[in-house]
């Protein structure tokens, strides 16, 4: 009786272990996909620009430890002291830590705009590195607005255009800064990378284009082949052949259909 006791017992805790694996793998499928888009790119699966809304409260915790961290500096101090954070953050290739740092920095509202752009573009190249592209374009939108002849976040937020092929948008922001520093060899560089992936795109869909025509032609030659086989048919009286012709026919569909 002890043995069937244990028994049962063991199959029940192998039952719940089986369970936990179950959702556990079905929760990480979950993640997995809605982490990619349609482009085969991350899709920031954390948005950070929605996980760390500037305009939404911390946790009562984090709010209070982060007021006594800096709490007798002024907010140009204290956005100061952020950054150096982040950079430490940053040297160390903990880029999830040094964008919390910057978001503190952005969120002390110093009346610095240089200072907030340069926060800005900070944590937009730890999205890029986190493969965020989106929150990498929408930082460095942010930090020209505020810092229209910052050359690093032009750059940065056209090598993330780039990455998600986003060839018009990559385009606007090399225009955009080479009219506020048209003879910048940073930004002539990254234009002329951009110019070279839209003609590499494009030179893609003519050849995808000439495929098409190309098997649209061949179809058309097939058919006319299946055409001159099927009149001579109906001019064949002997049964043999003309069941013959006809095995030859299917045979020569096969190999079209599988070729």
């Amino acid at each position: 009786m002890q043995l069937l006791f244990f028994i049962f017992a063991y199959l029940g805790l192998c039952n719940r272990q089986l369970n936990s694996l179950y959702i556990t793998s079905k929760y990480r499928m979950s993640v997995a996909k809605n982490s990619l888009d349609n482009t085969g790119h991350s899709s920031d699966a954390i948005d950070w620009d929605v996980y760390i809304d500037p305009k939404a409260g911390l946790h009562p915790a984090t709010e209070a430890l982060q007021a006594l961290k800096y709490e007798s500096e002024d907010p140009d101090a204290n956005a100061r002291s952020y950054k150096e954070e982040g950079n430490y953050y940053y040297k160390g290739k903990d880029f999830s830590k040094a964008i919390l740092s910057y978001t503190g920095g952005l969120r002390a509202k110093s009346s610095d705009r240089k200072l907030n752009a340069i926060l800005y573009t900070n944590r937009a190249v730890c999205h890029f590195y986190l493969k965020n592209y989106r929150s990498c374009i929408r930082d460095c939108k942010s930090a020209v607005s505020l810092s229209p002849d910052y050359v690093k976040a032009y750059v940065k937020g056209i090598e993330a255009c780039l990455a998600l092929s986003k060839i018009d948008e990559a385009l606007e922001l090399s225009s955009t800064g080479l009219n506020v520093l048209p003879s910048s060899p940073e930004l002539l560089e990254v234009q002329y990378r951009v110019l070279k992936k839209q003609m590499e795109l494009d030179k893609e869909v003519e050849q995808r284009s000439k495929l098409g025509c190309r098997k649209e032609n061949d179809m058309n030659t097939e058919y006319e082949i299946l055409k001159v086989i099927n009149q001579f048919l109906l001019l064949i009286d002997n049964i043999e052949l003309c069941i013959l012709s006809h095995l030859f026919i299917i045979t020569y569909l096969v190999i079209v259909q599988f070729r």
